[in-house]
């Protein structure tokens, strides 16, 4: 733990100020009380659950690897340029409501994931995992109330991939492969550019496809011609390429296979980037 005992008792994190002084607020042999100074506090690995920090000042403080589960927090509570990291654990806080305490000035990009998750093993029991889940979505609405959205979002999609694991402890497996489905090609709203890979991959494929069968059908399809008949077919309005193609040759079976492919990834992206935008 990054913390250690003071001389005389009480909590004294490694390299505070006051050459290893007991700090203001913390009583000995327990955890910090509300109003306790802890600037620049070594708190690495520190354990905090249900620690009251209500009014507590954490400017600066070391918090990486740190378990804040279940702390309490107010808008008192300054926590101005504290270090987190992908280890800190934030599960279950008490915000003292949305957007209370003030977390634009952390630094979030030294926090890719949570310590939820990130102190996951594979044996971990369901409850765990949607304590991770339960974990992001709760910091996600505090840092969108501050007008931090795309962090908010990093973290918003972190909850998805994590209840993907949830599903697939509860052994839900239609919904396992839809959530899969939905964040290999949108990253579930949150990564639009899957959106344009997924519909150049499609389309680009099948184009392939119709270039190699373009000799069954006169005149013999085009590189051009191949994607034109493959945009339309995504879309569900193929045409025939070429005269006298009938309904079972190779080209009309794929374009309606692709068809189909089009309409379920179309109906995924309005499905996904309404949930997205307007289901907040």
């Amino acid at each position: 733990m990054g913390a250690e005992p003071a001389p005389g008792g009480g909590l004294s994190p490694r390299g505070a100020p006051g050459g290893g002084r007991p700090q203001r607020g913390v009583p000995a042999g327990g955890l910090p009380r509300r109003g306790v100074y802890l600037i620049e506090a070594r708190l690495e690995g520190a354990s905090l659950n249900d620690a009251h920090l209500e009014g507590a000042n954490l400017a600066v403080a070391h918090l990486e690897g740190a378990n804040l589960n279940g702390a309490w927090l107010d808008n008192n509570t300054m926590l101005a340029h504290a270090v987190l990291d992908d280890h800190t654990q934030l599960g279950d806080i008490q915000w003292s409501g949305v957007g209370a305490v003030n977390l634009t000035r952390l630094d979030w990009g030294k926090v890719p994931r949570l310590g939820d998750e990130s102190a996951l093993k594979r044996d971990a029991s369901v409850q765990e995992y949607e304590a991770a889940v339960r974990a992001y979505r709760q910091l996600a609405a505090q840092l969108r109330a501050q007008g931090m959205s795309e962090v908010a979002d990093r973290f918003s999609y972190r909850a998805q991939v994590v209840q993907r694991h949830v599903l697939r402890k509860r052994r839900q497996w239609g919904r396992w492969f839809g959530t899969w489905l939905l964040d290999m090609t949108s990253g579930h709203g949150y990564k639009p550019m899957r959106s344009v890979f997924t519909y150049t991959l499609v389309v680009l494929g099948f184009a392939s496809v119709y270039y190699l069968l373009g000799s069954n059908v006169h005149p013999a399809l085009a590189p051009l011609d191949a994607l034109i008949f493959s945009v339309t077919s995504f879309h569900g309005r193929g045409f025939t390429p070429g005269e006298l193609v009938t309904l079972h040759n190779p080209l009309t079976v794929l374009a309606a296979g692709e068809a189909i492919i089009g309409l379920l990834i179309e109906i995924t992206f309005i499905a996904t980037f309404t949930q997205r935008f307007f289901a907040r």
